[in-house]
C-alpha cells in the first residue's frame, strides 16, 4: 500500500492594475470558475484521498475582490453588455480574445 498526498499550490500572479486595482487580466475569474471545482470534485471521489491545498496570498485577494464585486475585467464588462449595444472596438476584443483557448484541452473535453 503506498502512502501518497497529493500538494496542490494554487498561484495567479497579481493581475490588477496596481493604480486602478481592477483587473487587466481575466485569468483569476476565468480559473475559479473551473479548474478549482474540477480539483474538489476529483477528491470527491476517493474518499480516503488526502491532499494538501496552498492558495497563495495573491490568488485569495483577487478572488476576493471578484466575490465582493470590487473588481471586473474588461472581458466581463463586455460579456455583461447587450451584443448590440458593442461598440466596434468591443466587438474586436471579443473576437481576439473569445477564441484564444486551447480547444483540444479547454473546449473540446467539455460537453456542453
Amino acid at each position: 500500500m503506498a502512502r501518497v498526498v497529493f500538494l496542490w499550490h494554487l498561484h495567479q500572479p497579481e493581475y490588477r492594475d496596481p493604480v486602478s486595482g481592477q483587473p487587466v487580466l481575466p485569468w483569476v475569474r476565468l480559473h475559479s470558475t473551473r479548474a478549482y471545482n474540477d480539483m474538489a470534485a476529483a477528491l470527491e471521489q476517493h474518499e480516503r484521498a488526502r491532499a494538501v491545498v496552498n492558495w497563495a496570498p495573491s490568488l485569495l485577494l483577487q478572488l476576493e475582490a471578484y466575490a465582493s464585486g470590487a473588481a471586473v475585467d474588461r472581458d466581463e464588462e463586455i460579456a455583461r453588455k447587450p451584443a448590440d449595444a458593442l461598440t466596434p472596438l468591443e466587438r474586436a476584443h471579443v473576437l481576439r480574445q473569445g477564441f484564444s483557448a486551447d480547444w483540444d484541452v479547454w473546449v473540446k473535453p467539455v460537453p456542453r
